[in-house]
């Protein structure tokens, strides 16, 4: 049999460069559709297979059962699909001298103004929770300049997280205490920080002692207050040390940065739009948007670091939190069709293969 001669590789037929890109990494895939006609088309279809993602929404990615070290599972919370996903290399695991572990507790949360194509117009907020230290810089910058002491920020508790409002072009951090800074980091350093909420106000009188808290920006332009509180076993002296503590109340607030107070808000407030809660940044999205999205729920997994690492191997507190019924509801058939491990726990992540 005479073998087949091509012109080059653009012509070798279909199946076989769906063979191909079956066995590429996921970078590699992606640069390979951009080579020609048909070879995009066999990456679209292989995308189809390997990432059956039909929107933008956040998946839940976690370690299940039967993934193999260097691999992960995601999940649609919107379509219900399910696939497995090679995790990169981490190129700093072998410099840490206790490998991976050491990594994600050394990880800093960052918070962009812009994308980083912006050049120094782009400014990084970094929130270490582990110290409660916030860092920024601009890109080109050569050094990180310290927020919290340079501005005489609190540094005996911790910083929740943060969010940076375009309209106003500033970030706004949510402390532990309760206490909302904004902060100006387009001027020279040191950067204004200005405190706009002290405290939690009225979520003092209405949550137990430990909770978890949230500071959310939302499409229409309100920053949102969330706070979240956990039910503890009879016995258990804190949460914290509870390995089967799940979520029990979830109270949202708006902030009234005028008067520096917060507004108590009810279910129909979120306008028909979903929150994601999580250990990563959390979100508020239209659900008109996506139609396989709850509205006016919260899309929970755990958020607290000190849990996660307290309560290694305990309980992932994962599901829908519906305002209206103020229960927690389960997240499909997820868990039982692929178990995820007891750690590290689930993150919200939002995938995209436009670049």
């Amino acid at each position: 049999m005479t073998a087949a001669v091509y012109r080059d590789w653009s012509c070798l037929p279909g199946d076989l460069i769906l063979i191909m890109m079956r066995a590429l990494a996921i970078p590699d895939m992606l640069r390979a559709g951009a080579i020609c006609v048909s070879w995009r088309a066999a990456c679209i279809g292989v995308r189809r297979v390997r990432f059956p993602i039909t929107d933008s929404s956040p998946c839940l990615l976690f370690s299940c059962a039967a993934d193999d070290a260097d691999t992960a599972t995601v999940y649609s919370v919107s379509t219900g699909a399910a696939w497995t996903s090679r995790l990169p290399p981490c190129s700093l695991q072998e410099r840490l001298p206790h490998g991976p572990l050491a990594l994600r507790i050394s990880t800093y949360l960052a918070y962009l103004s812009c994308n980083p194509a912006a050049g120094s117009a782009c400014a990084v907020l970094l929130v270490h929770q582990c110290s409660g230290l916030l860092y920024f810089a601009h890109v080109g910058d050569d050094q990180w300049t310290d927020i919290t002491r340079s501005a005489s920020l609190p540094v005996d508790n911790f910083f929740h997280g943060a969010v940076y409002n375009k309209n106003d072009g500033l970030f706004y951090v949510l402390h532990e205490s309760g206490c909302v800074y904004a902060l100006d980091l387009n001027g020279p350093s040191p950067p204004v920080v200005r405190a706009i909420l002290s405290g939690r106000g009225v979520a003092t009188r209405l949550l137990p002692e430990f909770s978890w808290g949230d500071i959310i920006l939302a499409p229409w332009g309100d920053i949102l207050h969330v706070w979240r509180s956990k039910r503890r076993r009879p016995g258990a002296c804190d949460p914290l040390d509870d390995p089967e503590a799940y979520t029990d109340s979830i109270l949202l607030f708006k902030v009234d940065v005028d008067d520096q107070k917060l507004v108590n808000m009810n279910d129909g407030d979120l306008r028909d739009h979903a929150l994601f809660l999580g250990f990563n940044a959390s979100m508020c999205l239209p659900t008109k948007d996506f139609p396989g999205l709850k509205p006016n729920c919260a899309y929970v997994t755990n958020e607290s670091w000190r849990q996660d690492f307290l309560t290694k191997f305990g309980f992932q507190d994962v599901g829908i939190w519906n305002f209206e019924t103020k229960i927690l509801e389960g997240l499909g058939n997820v868990q039982s069709d692929h178990p995820w491990l007891n750690w590290p726990s689930p993150i919200w992540i939002t995938p995209s293969l436009s670049r």
